[in-house]
């Protein structure tokens, strides 16, 4: 989980707790200056501190340091161009060296103000059980299923780039651009939408 501390520190902890292993945060985003085990009841501040444990004196005869049993931090935490990226190898290559050509893409979405970038309502989760090649292949590197398994919708004109394409009398073209290590995204701009031939 990420969270900004009471100084404003931006910090990630593995949401679990060290003991039993059960998660602590079961929130999407919102605000919380500490999160409360619901299995045991010990507290822990934004910062990761351990600050309560229950009964500490009767069942613990204060013998616990607390200091030593704060939440455990992810091994790397970056910021790139006000995202915040987490990875739980230390030996792991270097956020930068990872991105590789995909920070181009990135500055040019979220760096090109000097204020940067205020997202609204950039809250979005998708659950697949599925290993992460999964959907990365499905939704930035396989467009040749679209003229298939969505057909009847593109024939239909319900799907919204069909609606699009007869409201603007124009298609959209685009390209899948891969950055390396799996980034990829999809460009789409207008011009004519070329034929697809479904096999």
């Amino acid at each position: 989980m990420i969270v900004g501390d009471r100084r404003g520190k931006v910090n990630a902890f593995v949401n679990i707790r060290n003991h039993r292993r059960n998660r602590l945060c079961r929130a999407d985003p919102g605000n919380a200056s500490s999160f409360t085990c619901s299995q045991h009841g010990l507290a822990y501040s934004n910062d990761g501190s351990l600050e309560r444990i229950p009964s500490l004196k009767d069942v613990y005869y204060e013998k616990l340091e607390l200091d030593k049993r704060g939440l455990s931090r992810v091994a790397q935490l970056n910021n790139y161009t006000g995202l915040f990226f987490t990875n739980l190898d230390t030996y792991a290559p270097s956020l930068r060296e990872y991105l590789g050509e995909m920070t181009w893409y990135l500055d040019v979405l979220f760096g090109r103000r000097k204020g940067g970038v205020e997202v609204i309502d950039g809250f979005h989760e998708s659950l697949v059980p599925a290993n992460s090649k999964f959907p990365d292949e499905n939704f930035t590197g396989d467009s040749c299923y679209v003229a298939w398994a969505h057909l009847s919708a593109l024939k239909t004109g319900t799907t919204s780039e069909s609606r699009s394409r007869q409201q603007q009398g124009a298609g959209m073209q685009g390209q899948i651009i891969s950055a390396g290590n799996g980034s990829c995204l999809i460009y789409r701009g207008a011009g004519e939408f070329p034929e697809v031939a479904v096999p």
